[in-house]
């Protein structure tokens, strides 16, 4: 009966959202959209890029966005935060199709920091360009970026529905060897814009930290890691994340998805209502009222969830209110503390069943981590419970999907490619020789298969190689 409810669900999740699409950043300072319009971002001296204007000393070093439209002149565009002391380094450009939005993400290296800076282009103007919040030092070319949008809606009991674009700029970089930060490490930020209007901060999170420690590591002398690589998951709501731990001679796969901004609507409306039952716990028959009001409210409340998903998370919750009642001490309960308890239930039982792959995989706790992004910076607070935030807060999912112990390939710098499932994973090296040599998992086995080789010549250039290895891998 159990497996029965769960293939409902996952049906309803199908058939019952608008789907966050997943697209990978573009390596290199030129991108071509599908309607023929060329990108490209070059430095320069500001006199030769934009000659006659004075707006700027002649000299002055920037980044400019040129911008060919078939049949027309190229229009250039000055990057908006370029024109300081910074040495900008390593562009690299993402097209959204959805919101015709173009992403271009850069290094800046200043006077007494690093860091990688985000910039939003669309018809024509500049929307966001933000720094990108990091304690650490950049490894220039290490970020990586890819999108995934969600239009969801937005809804309570006193107001009406409305629509919500999400989109999520996913950013991932290695850090540069310090003291503070070991080599291999590699970080993971969240970049949240609603309705086109950047959060106004990010978390950063060190994702070497969320595989367990395996038992049988390998030797940290093994492995160079060269940088993380993403790409899109098997459902295109889902972005992978490979990369080598030359601290533990292991490789990593984590899997990131947002869940659903609607699941945490949900746990707020049923926490909202607990909290504004009373200020003290009613007695254990009043509990069941209780549990069955909070049922009530989540299938009350309208959103675009099929009857049988909000049946399931009504029943959720309604166990919660009374395992946390009477699992408490005394007579009373606060229900501040049953409220929160509540609300924090929905969202980590949820997020295993929304994104349509709780069907296939059955989470470990060790490797599941459920990252709540608040509208208002925590940094220096506690954080709020569900009830007290302003808006429910953003939640993204990351999971462990693999730590693998690398093969042996030598004294080189490692690229891991993953399968769309995160199941399988592929890595290859160059070689002085002109050879793109790589190993690949066995299916079914812990091991992996014998080194086999690329030859790059005029026939085959390094980069199509790339290519055409990162296909085999994300197809198994």
């Amino acid at each position: 009966m159990k497996k029965d409810l769960w293939k409902v669900i996952f049906l309803s999740l199908l058939v019952g959202f608008s789907p966050l699409a997943a697209e990978a950043g573009t390596l290199g300072s030129s991108l071509l959209d599908e309607s023929g319009h060329l990108y490209r971002v070059t430095a320069g001296a500001y006199g030769e890029l934009f000659v006659g204007s004075t707006e700027l000393p002649a000299e002055t070093s920037v980044l400019v966005l040129e911008v060919q439209t078939p049949g027309e002149d190229v229009e250039r565009f000055l990057v908006p935060g370029t024109e300081n002391q910074a040495v900008e380094s390593s562009p690299s450009l993402l097209f959204e199709d959805a919101s015709r939005t173009l992403f271009v993400l850069w290094h800046s290296a200043r006077p007494a920091s690093s860091t990688l800076v985000l910039g939003s282009f669309r018809e024509g103007q500049w929307l966001d360009v933000v720094d990108v919040h990091n304690s650490g030092e950049v490894d220039p070319g290490s970020s990586r970026f890819s999108v995934t949008r969600e239009v969801y809606t937005a809804d309570s009991a006193d107001e009406a529905p409305s629509s919500v674009r999400r989109t999520i700029v996913h950013l991932v970089w290695a850090e540069e060897e310090t003291s503070a930060s070991p080599s291999g490490a590699v970080s993971y930020a969240p970049m949240i814009f609603e309705e086109g209007v950047f959060l106004g901060w990010n978390p950063v999170v060190n994702l070497n930290s969320l595989a367990p420690h395996s038992e049988s590591p390998g030797s940290p002398s093994e492995i160079i890691a060269g940088p993380p690589t993403v790409q899109s998951g098997g459902d295109s709501r889902t972005v992978m994340v490979g990369f080598p731990d030359p601290q533990t001679g292991r490789l990593v796969t984590v899997e990131i998805r947002p869940i659903t901004m609607e699941l945490g609507l949900l746990a707020y409306q049923a926490s909202l209502f607990i909290k504004e039952s009373g200020e003290n716990g009613p007695a254990l028959g009043g509990l069941s009222s209780l549990a069955g009001g909070v049922g009530n409210t989540i299938i009350d409340i309208g959103f675009s969830f099929h009857l049988s998903v909000k049946a399931y998370l009504a029943s959720i919750a309604e166990a919660s209110v009374l395992e946390i009642a009477n699992s408490s001490n005394g007579p009373g309960i606060s229900l501040d503390f049953l409220a929160g308890g509540v609300g924090n239930s929905i969202i980590d039982i949820g997020s295993r069943v929304f994104g349509g792959d709780g069907m296939q995989r059955e989470f470990e706790d060790s490797r599941l981590t459920l990252l709540r992004v608040p509208y208002e910076s925590p940094e220096g607070q506690e954080p709020l419970p569900i009830y007290a935030q302003s808006r429910p807060a953003h939640i993204i999912r990351l999971y462990a999907v693999a730590d693998r112990l690398a093969p042996q390939t030598g004294n080189q710098g490692l690229t891991f490619l993953s399968s769309e499932s995160g199941d399988h994973g592929l890595v290859c090296w160059e070689t002085a020789d002109g050879q793109l040599r790589y190993r690949e998992t066995i299916e079914g086995e812990e091991g992996w298969t014998e080194v086999q080789s690329l030859t790059i010549d005029e026939n085959l250039t390094l980069e199509r190689a790339h290519e055409i290895l990162r296909e085999r891998a994300r197809r198994r």
